[in-house]
């Protein structure tokens, strides 16, 4: 967490950069007539604490994200708060990686979710 809290992780134009470039890759996708499936994996209850407390700015960026993937017709599939995950460290290698046991549950619930599309 130190690499967080010391920005090794976060550079103050990141998140802006790459909101645009996620957008442009929504535009193109819905112009070429296909569906893109946007999904943001899960994360830590202090993760998303630590994120909060820390990047703002970055949280606001991708809600515009998502807002304009959904007008271009894309499907967001989000884990990033999901209950079974974030309060359960078992499934993670630190506050932001699944570790081998959490990528197999992940794993299995994205491809029942896909299939389910």
């Amino acid at each position: 967490m130190k690499q967080f809290e010391n920005s090794q992780y976060y550079y103050h134009n990141t998140p802006q950069l790459i909101m645009e470039e996620v957008i442009k890759m929504c535009k193109f996708v819905a112009s070429k007539n296909k569906q893109l499936i946007f999904i943001t994996p899960p994360f830590t209850k202090s993760y998303l604490e630590l994120s909060n407390t820390f990047n703002i700015k970055g949280k606001e960026y991708w809600q515009k994200v998502i807002k304009e993937c959904k007008e271009n017709k894309a499907i967001v599939l989000d884990w990033s708060k999901d209950d079974n995950y974030k309060n359960n460290y078992k499934y993670f290698y630190d506050y932001i990686h699944l570790n081998q046991e959490g990528n197999k549950i992940f794993m299995k619930d994205l491809y029942k979710t896909l299939q389910r599309l």
